[in-house]
């Protein structure tokens, strides 16, 4: 069996879109695993927030 581990902001999503297609059907005949881990649970914010600052070089901004 294969192992996929996936970061992602929309782990619903994917799942979602991952089980209406050959990966679902690899999915259900156990030949492949896909784990999706939300990044924000990782968070140190209590918003749980995951952007970060904007980075700007120049007068542009």
């Amino acid at each position: 069996m294969m192992k996929f581990d996936v970061l992602t902001l929309f782990p619903e999503i994917f799942d979602a879109v991952l089980g209406e297609s050959i990966i679902g059907r690899a999915r259900k005949n156990n030949i492949i695993q896909i784990n999706t881990i939300n990044i924000r649970d990782f968070s140190l914010n209590k918003h749980r927030k995951v952007d970060d600052y904007l980075m700007v070089a120049g007068a542009a901004w």
